[in-house]
This record gives structure tokens, sequence and C-alpha cells, in this order.
């Protein structure tokens, strides 16, 4: 199979990081990364810069760049990017992997989608400044136009109102009946209007809009409902790829209809830990390797597992390290304090072992199990030299002094390396600096 090029773009949203990595081992997708500021940081390297979408030049730079790196897709990685390259879709010199026009016209805005869905799907009741009084509040408003919480607010009073007024237009914002409970989005993909796959999952926590703590749904009548919803969606607008939607229960405890999104979600992950991968069923389906009989199966079933997403604030340092000689503690530093391999240290020493780094195994352990352990997890073949030395002995007497580093849990073997020029981590430090290994 002839490897596909695709452009993600822009590369540093949580669309973006959820596409890398669905993608970022697969040997026939090559990802090349898009953005539009030179002067901001980013998380991965080898970026090209382009204007942005509403820029002149755009659709110039955007097929100059399709023409010089070979792109046979473009993955966009926002609404506002994926909503003006549909519209657009004809002045590109690349095969869009997005939902078609009519469908961003329609979901991208909140009082369209509800307009359409009206009569399918249960949809919450919507008023008029003129329709509020004291008997239906709290209400809940919200852009017409946008994404996440931005400027949504609950409004309880008529003094909360009336400062909604002072600040906003409310000709901008969808005016609706306030949904006190639980929340869902349902992970759908579609081929030319069929439902071939969905996974409906509770939203539990959120950060500004996104889920950052999300579980499968597996009580089966509210999945059924989901299913029957999902499938309404995906025929009356033509559905292809991936889309979801979200709905939220009202105060009877009935599902209603909150947004539909013609994108990526960010959460998309937990559906590959059923073992669907949504982002490259996508690509197969760009390429014509899908249609209406496909079937897409699951490796494990959402009514029979409860599987949750947890998605933390990431901590994750970009820079660069002048290393090229590791040196690791055994006890407490490859092993943990109950004996077990240290996961963190073990893929930092083999990231290490990709760059070309040489690794030593540097310790005093007394027990004279060390050869033992090692043959027991397969790892002593993994060093370049096994330094192992008396308690009197200094660690810095076998270290070379330049660019080296040195992973251990004793703060005393640290500060003696450092007192010699040498870097010093502890092992709860080095899945930080990881990437600054090249």
């Amino acid at each position: 199979m002839k490897q596909t090029k695709i452009l993600l773009i822009p590369c540093d949203t949580e669309i973006a990081y959820e596409i890398i990595d669905s993608l970022k081992y697969h040997k026939y997708f090559k990802l090349e990364c898009g953005c539009h500021e030179r002067k901001k940081k980013y998380l991965y390297k080898d970026i090209s810069f382009l204007p942005y979408e509403y820029d002149l030049g755009f659709y110039e730079s955007l097929n100059k760049l399709i023409i010089e790196k070979e792109i046979d897709l473009i993955l966009p990685a926002n609404d506002n990017l994926a909503f003006e390259l549909s519209k657009n879709s004809k002045k590109i010199r690349a095969k869009l992997v997005t939902q078609p026009w009519k469908v961003h016209e329609i979901v991208r805005f909140k009082d369209r989608t509800y307009s359409y869905f009206n009569d399918l799907i249960p949809c919450p009741d919507t008023y008029t400044i003129s329709d509020i009084n004291e008997k239906i509040f709290p209400i809940f408003v919200k852009p017409k136009k946008g994404q996440g919480s931005l400027n949504a607010f609950k409004i309880s009073s008529d003094k909360e109102l009336r400062l909604f007024l002072l600040n906003y237009d409310p000709e901008d914002f969808v005016i609706m009946e306030y949904l006190p409970n639980n929340e869902f989005t349902i992970d759908c993909f579609a081929h030319n209007g069929k439902l071939l796959y969905y996974l409906a999952r509770k939203r539990e926590k959120t950060f500004r809009g996104i889920s950052i703590q999300t579980s499968a749904v597996t009580d089966k009548k509210l999945n059924s409902m989901f299913e029957q919803y999902a499938k309404i969606i995906a025929e009356n607008l033509g559905m292809h790829g991936i889309f979801f939607f979200q709905m939220k229960l009202d105060k009877e405890e009935n599902p209603k209809l909150l947004e539909v999104g013609a994108r990526v979600p960010g959460s998309l992950s937990l559906n590959r830990a059923f073992g669907v991968n949504l982002i490259e069923l996508s690509i197969y389906q760009a390429l014509g390797l899908i249609n209406e009989r496909s079937v897409i199966y699951s490796a494990l079933s959402p009514n029979e597992i409860d599987f949750t997403l947890f998605r933390p604030l990431g901590r994750v340092i970009k820079g660069y390290l002048n290393v090229e000689n590791i040196y690791v503690d055994f006890d407490d530093t490859l092993l943990t304090p109950e004996g077990k391999l240290n996961l963190d240290v073990v893929r930092f020493i083999f990231h290490c072992k990709n760059q070309n780094k040489r690794i030593f195994l540097i310790t005093k352990n007394k027990n004279n199990s060390l050869y033992k352990k090692l043959d027991e997890y397969g790892i002593k073949n993994v060093f370049d030299n096994i330094f192992h030395m008396s308690e009197e002995e200094k660690k810095t007497n076998y270290m070379i002094r330049t660019k080296s580093l040195l992973i251990d849990d004793s703060f005393v073997e640290r500060k003696e390396a450092m007192e010699k020029g040498i870097l010093a981590y502890s092992p709860g430090n080095v899945k930080l600096i990881e990437g600054c290994v090249q």
C-alpha cells in the first residue's frame, strides 16, 4: 500500500493531539504538521506555517504546501478551519477529511441545529427575551456559533439577565431551558448517511468545555436511544466519516440535544480502548476502502465493560539536553521501592537508546540479587556496561564528567554528581525530560 501523506492543521489543539496519537505508529500514513504563528512554541517540530484561513493568500500558500509536501489528505483540527475549508473545498488541491459543507452549514450554528432537528430529536425549549419571566428561571444562554463553554451562562434571576443584556447582544445567543442532569457525548462514524458505529460516553468532568473524565455508557436503554438518534442524525444530514453529538438530561431525566459536531471530538481516544481507531478508519474511507456494507468491529462491548478515560492536564517539557551518557541507579530507581520495574525509567532508557545514547547501570546493590533480577526482567543486555560498586565508593568516580546524566533516587548521589558538573534527576522527573534528549 502506498504511503498516504496527511496535512494536520492546526497541530496545537486537543483535537490535533488525539489525531497524532491515533496515527503516530502507522506505517502507511505520514503526518505533516501545519500551524499559523511562527513565534509560538509547539509540542512538535518540523511544522509548516500558513496564514490564517481568513487571511489573503491562505489558499495560495496552502496549495503551494500541498504540492511541495505531496499532500494527499487534509485533516482540519478545529471547528473554524473545518468550516472554512469545507466551504472552499474546490479551491484546495488535496482531499479534505471532514463532513460535507451542507453539514457544517447547519451544525456550526446552534439555532440552525435545533431548527433542523426539532421534529426529529428531543431538543431543549428555546426562548426569546420577551418570553422570559420568573417562572422559567433558571435558563441557559450560549453563542449560536461557538464551541466549548466560552461565553455560555446559567442565568437564574432578572438581575443576572439584565447584566447579560448589558454585556452581550442576545441576537448572537441561543436562550434555552436549563438542563440540570447528566451530559453525554456520542461518538459516531457513518458512510453516506448510514451509521456504521457509535459509542456513547458520559461527560463526568469538564474543563473549559473539554471533557477531562468520560466513561462509556453501559445502560442498555440509554444506548438504545442514543443509537436511534445517531441514525437519525447520520441519515438526515448525510453524514460521512466522524461526527459526534451531545445530549443532556432535563429535570425529568429525558435526553435533549445540545449540539452536533462535524469534526473529531477531543476524547475520541476512549474508542481506541475498545479497539476502534476512528481516525484510521476515516482515512481508509477517504481512500475508498470503506463502504455502506463495511462492519466496524469493537474488541470489547461497552455494554459489558466500564471503561473511563482520564485526561488530566499533561506535563511535557520541550527543549534540548546535550547528553551522550545516561547512568541509571538500580534500587528504588530502575526498580520501584516495591521491587517492580519503574516503567517511566524503562521508557526513558529505551527512548535514549533510540537516540543512540550510551546507557550504564550504576549501583551499590548489596543483596547480590542484581544479575538475577536483571535476568528475571530480561534487561541485562540493555546496558552498555554495569558498574556494581561497594558502599564506600563514589559513583562519580565511574562516570564520564561531560555530556552525562544520572538518574538516582538518592539526594546525596545526585548532589555529588551535580558538584562534578553532571546532570542529575530523580526517577519522578525523567518523564518530563524525555523529549529533551535528542
